[in-house]
């Protein structure tokens, strides 16, 4: 990296009152997420970093500015001017970190034993949609323009017990949890009180941490990633590629962090329209990496997922790019139906 030097980082540590050890490849440190001591490896050739705890859990590794702007609270934009002689920088791609690559020559690194992202097994009562028993589920999701073959390619479940569509989240093709969708009727009367009740329309597996994962996170091979609150949403964006949802409307900065190190270069905002504040918070943090496109659904839609997956490619197409002075706007009326 242009103007990287161990001396710039000793002297931006040393500023901020960081305590370090090094050795003759590292500054060695504390890390300001998991606060374990010693788990932050920040390489003296180019700046690149890792936790050691923190990369498993939700990819906190890559570039210095990224480690500095937690610890010294600066902002990014500073950081890369100090650290590069500039404010522009296009991403190294995905980093391929070796432990053996932050410690000295001849030396052998400590075994480190990050906690997994434990791996699930699918529930006993989980069902094909190519099945008599998946049938709702198939059904479900047809009416909500989502074929049974694409669906198949995300392995998507149906639950008979509960009538809910079940929407896996995968990380390196593991089964980490899911989503379920309820796909029934959602307001009914309760058998003993005969008052209204609810169900809950999505439950998300137990354990689950969902600000540290995507769903369909193993998409982002390409360029480009387009960033969906929910399950159907991302599924609308098919046909676009590198389709991912948040499970909600706010965007962690674990779930940042992950786009990051994925090496796209554009990033295409499908939030709801009505999720205005989270939009302009990603805008902020991430305009500095990434060229960022505006692709919230237009009105009348309510989210994507009510939009024709062709139409969800047009929409990709003209998505403008946008600045950090871009102003997001939401209208009560945008749900106004004509």
């Amino acid at each position: 990296m242009m103007g990287m030097g161990s001396g710039v980082l000793k002297e931006l540590l040393d500023e901020g009152g960081v305590s370090f050890k090094q050795n003759s490849r590292s500054f060695i440190m504390s890390c300001p997420r998991c606060l374990k001591p010693d788990k932050v490896y920040l390489r003296k050739s180019d700046g690149i970093f890792i936790c050691f705890v923190c990369a498993e859990v939700d990819g906190f590794r890559g570039r210095a500015e990224w480690l500095l702007t937690e610890l010294l609270h600066r902002p990014v934009a500073e950081l890369r001017t100090t650290l590069y002689g500039q404010t522009e920088t296009t991403g190294s791609g995905v980093l391929d970190l070796q432990l053996q690559d932050f410690y000295e020559v001849g030396v052998d690194p400590e075994p480190v034993s990050p906690p997994p992202m434990l791996e699930v097994d699918p529930d006993p009562g989980f069902r094909e949609l190519d099945t008599e028993a998946g049938a709702p589920g198939r059904q479900y999701l047809e009416k909500r323009g989502i074929p049974v073959a694409v669906a198949r390619e995300y392995g998507i479940w149906y639950w008979p017990q509960e009538h809910r569509v079940v929407f896996p989240v995968r990380a390196g093709g593991r089964l980490l949890g899911w989503q379920a969708r309820y796909c029934g009727r959602t307001t009914f009367y309760d058998r003993e009180t005969d008052a209204p009740a609810k169900v809950i329309k999505a439950m998300t597996t137990p354990g689950l941490k969902r600000d540290r994962v995507l769903m369909f996170g193993d998409r982002l091979t390409g360029d480009h990633a387009i960033l969906c609150e929910g399950p159907v949403d991302a599924l609308a964006a098919h046909l676009c590629g590198g389709n991912v949802a948040t499970l909600g409307k706010i965007v962690s900065p674990q779930q940042l962090q992950l786009l990051r190190n994925s090496g796209i270069r554009k990033l295409y905002l499908a939030l709801d329209p009505d999720a205005y504040r989270e939009a302009a918070g990603v805008l902020n943090a991430m305009v500095d990496d990434l060229d960022i496109y505006d692709m919230r659904p237009p009105a009348p839609y309510l989210d994507l997922g009510e939009m024709p997956m062709s139409a969800v490619v047009e929409l990709m197409a003209s998505a403008p790019r946008i600045d950090r002075n871009y102003l997001f706007l939401y209208l009560t009326d945008h749900h106004a139906r004509t």
